[in-house]
């Protein structure tokens, strides 16, 4: 495909108003579904390469 960057840059953009546009005339239902997931992933004090970090696993029981 012989387009410039310019070119793909005008459009990238005209794709995202227009899809924003057309988004914000949605009209939603009355009924909404929730599905609920929990995951063990600690996120706290990450840095972005370093992401997701799993949390650790506390131990049950103490060996004295």
């Amino acid at each position: 495909m012989n387009t410039s960057i310019t070119t793909c840059f005008y459009m990238r953009h005209k794709l995202y108003k227009t899809a924003s546009q057309i988004i914000q005339e949605q009209k939603l239902s009355n009924e909404i579904e929730i599905d609920s997931q929990y995951l063990s992933i600690n996120l706290k004090g990450t840095k972005l390469e370093n992401m997701p970090r799993y949390s650790k696993k506390k131990r049950k029981t103490i060996s004295i």
